[in-house]
């Protein structure tokens, strides 16, 4: 790799850190409207599934620069969460305990999939923040 593709490759990771904090705010805010919609009906759960939409839209944006991110790498160390579940349908027209219990499991799963992937970013970007230095000696 060199210093262009380096500097190209950490700009990338620095825009997915920052919707992967973002998705991690609002993935945040859905579990804990999440755990409200668990005892409650009504708009908890309209807010705990606004706010799903909108970490998983921050996610989505951040898979966008993983390619450039990576490019160079044959091994990546962190995982992006997709945020597709197979219970997503059922999430949005059923109101019963079992499936915002289910829907919370989910929730919390994506929460600590996007703090590992943030993790893993912040790795990767040290890993070439210390190739730079030695390109530009």
């Amino acid at each position: 790799m060199n210093r262009n593709d380096i500097e190209q490759a950490i700009n990338s990771g620095e825009i997915m850190l920052k919707n992967l904090n973002k998705a991690l705010k609002y993935a945040k805010s859905a579990r804990r409207w999440g755990r409200v919609d668990l005892f409650t009906n009504g708009i908890a759960g309209l807010i705990k599934h606004r706010k799903m939409d909108r970490a998983k839209k921050y996610v989505n944006q951040a898979q966008m620069f993983e390619d450039r991110l990576t490019a160079g790498f044959k091994k990546t160390e962190f995982y992006l969460p997709g945020m597709n579940t197979p219970y997503e349908k059922l999430y949005h027209y059923t109101d019963s305990f079992a499936a915002d219990y289910l829907a919370q499991e989910d929730i919390v799963d994506c929460v600590n999939s996007i703090a590992y992937s943030i993790k893993g970013i912040n790795e990767v970007l040290e890993n070439l923040r210390n190739t730079l230095e030695k390109v530009k000696e």
